[in-house]
């Protein structure tokens, strides 16, 4: 990432992410017989700090089917071999947000990947979505 990060630019991040969360859940995929569910919510968080961006994402489970999570017995999860699918799944999806500084596409390099409950209420807050990665 490089070049400083002003207001404008965030607002252009921003909008960037409701455009492609939009176009990745139009309204057509309820009528055409999709699995998934007519909505989806998605959580995130963008702070620009020091110079950088820091982009914090919550995405549903049923948004990684298309990764084939390794699975054992009927469908479970199988939570001491799904790391590196789920670094995968993190990358592609960081390839599909676009942020920009200054009209030039920053690069996104995934940090942290993590399985959380649908319940887990860690993004609350910015604070707390940080501290739960």
């Amino acid at each position: 990432m490089t070049g400083p990060v002003t207001k404008r630019s965030l607002f252009a991040c921003l909008w960037s992410i409701v455009f492609l969360a939009v176009l990745a859940f139009p309204r057509s995929a309820v009528a055409n017989g999709s699995d998934l569910p007519p909505e989806i919510p998605l959580q995130g968080f963008v702070k620009i700090e020091d110079g950088r961006v820091q982009l914090l994402v919550r995405v549903p489970l049923v948004l990684l089917s298309n990764f084939s999570l390794p699975k054992r017995g009927p469908g479970y999860l199988d939570l001491a071999n799904v790391d590196p699918k789920l670094k995968q799944a993190a990358a592609a999806i960081g390839h599909l947000i676009e942020l920009r500084a200054d009209g030039s596409p920053l690069a996104p390099t995934t940090r942290e990947v993590r399985l959380s409950l649908l319940s887990d209420r860690s993004f609350a807050s910015y604070s707390s979505a940080l501290a739960h990665l």
